[in-house]
């Protein structure tokens, strides 16, 4: 029984890299996010994007070791807090959010990946929602 995760939701949830199975209170909105499968969810995530994950994740981490060890603890939980505070920046659904700050602080400018120039969200002709139905479920008032 340690091994099994209930996840309860009303709606598709997100892809998880788990392997179990969601259970959900309600049937999915097909009108809204489209025919909904449980086998989408228990798919393995690809090698390589398991890699580039752990890699991102790892980076950050020894990169506030190092900080911590070179100018102290304080400067870490400023670089820290100044992340979350990055984080938690978006603008209204239809607009792109650049996320340039967090970019900065965390390195990712940087770099050039697969993700900077291939399929591109941005770069599709038309929209895959409504921008007035995405407000109402980002401040709830469906």
């Amino acid at each position: 029984m340690s091994d099994l995760q209930l996840t309860f939701c009303a709606l598709p949830p997100p892809q998880q890299n788990s392997a179990n199975l969601p259970l959900v209170r309600a049937p999915p909105d097909a009108l809204r996010f489209g025919f909904y499968s449980a086998s989408e969810d228990v798919r393995p995530v690809h090698e390589v994007q398991r890699l580039q994950t752990t890699h991102r994740q790892s980076n950050w981490e020894l990169k506030m070791a190092t900080v911590e060890q070179v100018y102290g603890k304080a400067a870490a939980m400023r670089l820290r807090t100044e992340k979350a505070v990055l984080e938690q920046f978006t603008r209204l659904p239809g607009l792109p959010s650049s996320h340039a700050g967090l970019d900065t602080l965390t390195g990712v400018d940087e770099q050039i990946e697969f993700t900077d120039f291939l399929n591109d969200p941005n770069e599709h002709p038309e929209n895959t929602f409504r921008v007035h139905e995405a407000m109402e479920v980002k401040l709830s008032i469906f």
